[in-house]
């Protein structure tokens, strides 16, 4: 069973619309972002890593999305914005996409 750490589609959907939208695909390590406004947001103000889990980030404070494969962002983005951050009622990680 696939967990939410190896899934490689975010996506939104809501009790009102069920049809999914696709948020974010991580492919290779590398994290692609559907929306361009969120794809600015983790390039220029990045995620905040709290202080008990820098040393999980090699003591940064905040890990920013770089143009090329970042493993320590996709880590940071699944383990503290997707779980901080997103109401899992709305936006969860799946295998494959459906219409």
């Amino acid at each position: 069973m696939k967990t939410d750490s190896s899934l490689p589609y975010l996506v939104h959907f809501s009790e009102v619309d069920p049809k999914q939208t696709l948020i974010v695909h991580v492919e290779g390590g590398k994290v692609f972002f559907m929306q361009e406004r969120l794809q600015k947001i983790m390039q220029n103000y990045g995620i905040n890593i709290p202080p008990n889990e820098r040393k999980d980030y090699g003591g940064k404070s905040i890990v920013y999305l770089k143009n090329e494969g970042d493993d320590v962002f996709e880590t940071a983005f699944r383990q503290i914005y997707y779980k901080l951050h997103l109401p899992k009622n709305e936006y969860q990680w799946v295998d494959v996409l459906t219409s």
